[in-house]
């Protein structure tokens, strides 16, 4: 390949034989992809020549596509080792750190390899550019038990993604394509170049605790809204007042709203939303959780993945959309809230009924691997039986609200164990599910108790009215607790969050983010539900079409998300922000 880049003139004046030799190595050790895209020209452009070769090889037999995924080499395999790569493969496998792997990752490797290649018959295939080795770890984790087609078809695509790769380095651009498919130097560069900043961002953030409960935010709301001034953002902060703050168990919010129109303003508006409040650490951790310690690829501290990282994800697309604003136009709004923990009233609610914002579209923080268009909701609710105190001595004299409360357990675990014969049509969400997480009562040992408290979780699937859902369970406890007589009980709902449906237009959201995140990452990226509930439910309701996706790993439990060592690979992050720039871009594009 050439070392310089070359101008597409220039490559258009090729004679056969000298574009061979420039560009056979571009498809590995499968210089006919070359010949079979040369006959393409002339080229009006770098995505046009990438096209080229992309079709050149997705258009060819069976046989010939198999020959080029032998041609690869395997990743940190014994070409590697022997250093008997060609100069393309060697440098992108030691830009991903394949080239001082411990001694026991490269045993990893090298099971993998060979487990991969037993199964499929050729190499495992990744366009490791920007992936670390626990990227691609994970990444053969998750592909080894594919079907033959199945991978078949995502080897092919590997192969087109590192042809892009290649071919980007070896023709000079000429600006970011305004389709959004394949010309990526523009946002690359933007993003890269602001890459140290954008770390720097989500460490400080992390740094600055905000945990709910207890729900004291005001210090990270002051914290973030500094660091999006010093981005140059201008930001409005809006307080809530403190007596709706204590209503919903909290001690001060602050939320924040980033406005940036592009052109006349007169197209779509699209906010995106993430949260500040994060859980308490809890115990086990191998770090300070607010320490933001960088290592192996990833930074680690609670909030780091849920969803401290899509404040650095959604400011920084923004930011790199301001350095290639022409053709655009529409507004895109930042929606910093600090009360999902809670539920949300307080964040998006708030604002949306204050009429702060009146956005047309809506991204909610999300992990980078699926697209979530739908959620569960989740009712709380606090049951209180009630009996009559008396002496141990003398239980008969008494009301026992202990045996009448287990009654009502008996009656909800039975409804628990019911609820599995119902599945979501949704899929990822699964079947609602009933937790008791919380008894208390009863006055000392010798005392028959006279009353005993319950916190009932019912998780809501999509195909449920969550009304319908609570009235439903207060009728099975009021029935259950008739088995003691003169035991009584009362119901307090805490909270009712309905579950997020996916409404008309999302499919546009979709259509954005998809061919952009399949692109970016290699791999399907497929719409999906979620088993557990969001601030994104309270664009819904408002009636604005939503979806959940940022920056994170394929589930809450690979990020330890809500756990100890809760943790975000930063190959996630800057993807992540590189697709939504993309769909962006799609989305307010003239």
């Amino acid at each position: 390949m050439t070392e310089t880049p070359l101008a597409i003139e220039a490559i258009n004046k090729m004679s056969a034989d000298a574009f061979r030799d420039a560009f056979g190595a571009i498809a590995e050790k499968s210089a006919w992809v070359a010949e079979a895209a040369a006959a393409r020209r002339p080229f009006a452009g770098r995505a046009d020549a990438v096209a080229a070769f992309q079709d050149a090889l997705t258009s060819a037999g069976r046989e010939a596509q198999l020959a080029v995924l032998r041609a690869h080499p395997d990743l940190a395999g014994r070409a590697a080792l022997a250093g008997d790569l060609e100069q393309a493969s060697k440098d992108e496998q030691a830009g991903a750190g394949l080239d001082s792997l411990s001694a026991e990752e490269l045993a990893r490797f090298t099971d993998f390899n060979a487990r991969y290649r037993n199964r499929f018959g050729f190499p495992f295939i990744l366009a490791v550019r920007g992936a670390t080795k626990y990227d691609i770890l994970e990444a053969f984790s998750a592909r080894i038990d594919n079907s033959a087609e199945a991978e078949f078809a995502t080897a092919i695509k590997q192969v087109c993604r590192i042809m892009k790769f290649r071919l980007e380095d070896a023709i000079a651009g000429q600006g970011l394509a305004r389709t959004g498919q394949t010309e990526t130097t523009v946002v690359t560069e933007a993003i890269d170049r602001a890459w140290s900043d954008q770390v720097a961002f989500l460490k400080e953030l992390v740094r600055v605790p905000s945990d709910n409960p207890p729900g004291d935010c005001l210090a990270h709301a002051e914290r973030s809204a500094g660091l999006l001034a010093d981005l140059g953002f201008e930001v409005e902060r809006h307080r809530v007042p403190d007596t709706l703050v204590e209503h919903y168990g909290m001690i001060g919010v602050e939320n924040l709203i980033v406005r940036r129109r592009f052109g006349s303003g007169a197209g779509p508006t699209i906010a995106l939303n993430a949260h500040g409040d994060v859980v308490p650490p809890g115990e086990g951790w191998t770090t300070d959780p607010y320490g933001a310690e960088e290592r192996d690829g990833a930074v680690y501290g609670r909030g780091v993945a849920v969803s401290k990282s899509d404040f650095a994800t959604y400011a920084f697309a923004l930011k790199a959309l301001e350095e290639d604003a022409d053709g655009l136009d529409g507004t895109i709004e930042l929606h910093l809230t600090y009360d999902e923990e809670a539920g949300g009233f307080v964040g998006p609610k708030w604002l949306l009924d204050e009429g702060l914002s009146e956005p047309d579209y809506a991204f909610s923080a999300g992990f980078s691997y699926a697209i979530v268009t739908a959620h569960n909701g989740c009712l709380h609710l606090e049951v209180t039986v009630a009996g009559k105190q008396a002496h141990a001595a003398l239980p008969s004299s008494g009301i026992d609200a202990l045996e009448a409360a287990t009654a009502v357990l008996t009656a909800l675990y039975t409804e628990r164990h019911a609820l599995g014969a119902t599945t979501s049509a949704t899929p990822g969400i699964g079947s609602p599910q009933l937790t008791v997480g919380l008894i208390s009562g009863g006055i000392n040992t010798n005392v028959v108790p006279d009353r005993v408290i319950l916190r009932i979780d019912r998780r809501i699937i999509p195909d449920e009215d969550g009304t319908a859902v609570e009235a439903d369970l207060i009728e099975r406890i009021e029935q259950a607790v008739q088995a003691v007589p003169g035991a009584t009980v009362s119901c307090r709902r805490i909270m009712l969050a309905e579950p997020l449906r996916q409404l008309p237009g999302a499919e546009k959201l979709i259509d954005a983010v998809q061919p952009a995140a399949q692109d970016i990452f290699g791999v399907e990226i497929n719409t999906t539900g979620v088993p557990l509930y969001t601030d994104a439910r309270h664009y819904a309701t408002a009636g604005i079409p939503t979806i959940l996706y940022g920056a994170g790993p394929r589930s809450i439990l690979e990020a330890n998300a809500h756990g100890a060592d809760e943790h975000l690979q930063l190959s996630d992050l800057r993807s992540a922000t590189e697709v939504i720039y993309r769909a962006l871009r799609t989305l307010i594009g003239r």
